[in-house]
């Protein structure tokens, strides 16, 4: 397979992944409380960082 192709399905993946797992309404609500500090809002989401960087 191309290493393009193979990077964009697992781009799509990925994002597809942390839509599952983000509550976006709790997003915003840790976005606001941690003033968009990713780690912070991975925490209070219980999710990795690179989910919500993905998100």
């Amino acid at each position: 397979m191309d290493g393009v192709y193979c990077a964009g399905v697992r781009h799509r993946t990925r994002r597809e992944t942390a839509l599952k797992l983000v509550d976006p309404f709790a997003c915003r609500t840790a976005e606001a409380m941690y003033e968009g500090a990713p780690y912070q809002i991975a925490c209070e989401l219980d999710v990795t960082l690179q989910v919500i960087q993905d998100y």
